[in-house]
């Protein structure tokens, strides 16, 4: 039998929805700037909590990143989220020098349900469909254990984690 799992992030629900299933899925659309030339020096990442949002050496540059939206699919992104990073950094780090040339910023789209817990499991529409997506902005981390889940589920290996609040249907 050909199995299908189902893990495409913010665009697993309109695979599920060709197989009729109306699954409540919308992209968290998460924002970052790489300053290269950032005038500042940080040995470690810091989170800022009165604002959120954290600063993180990298080899290309300091990453500032915490802003997100929720603004579909096909939105253009909206990079004054990624500028708004700087102005409340620059409150923190005040060494902190404006974005150059050589700045440059990033949009991703993450999958979050109206619960923000994931989907994992069968479709309830397609017997050898099953779901593993959701995770907002925990899908490095949350996916490993989404895919020994799903391969349990696919083996008949009984999980030791009740994974009905998961399911597709609960919308």
């Amino acid at each position: 039998m050909d199995r299908l799992v189902i893990c495409a992030g913010a665009y697993s629900h309109l695979l599920a929805r060709q197989l009729g299933e109306k699954i409540l899925l919308e992209a968290e659309r998460g924002y970052h700037m790489v300053l290269p030339n950032s005038g500042v020096s940080l040995s470690r990442s810091i989170t800022y909590a009165r604002t959120p949002g954290a600063a993180t050496p990298m080899e290309m540059g300091l990453r500032l990143a915490g802003t997100d939206e929720f603004a579909g699919l096909d939105a253009d992104p909206n990079y004054a989220r990624s500028d708004a990073l700087w102005t409340n950094f620059k409150k923190v780090l005040p060494g902190l020098r404006e974005p150059d040339a050589q700045t440059t910023r990033w949009m991703g789209r993450r999958p979050g349900t109206p619960d923000s817990l994931p989907v994992i499991g069968p479709s309830q529409t397609t017997q050898n469909v099953w779901y593993g997506f959701g995770h907002g902005h925990m899908g490095l981390t949350w996916g490993p254990t989404t895919g020994r889940l799903i391969a349990e589920l696919m083996t008949g290996v009984k999980s030791n984690i009740d994974l009905s609040p998961f399911r597709a249907d609960r919308f």
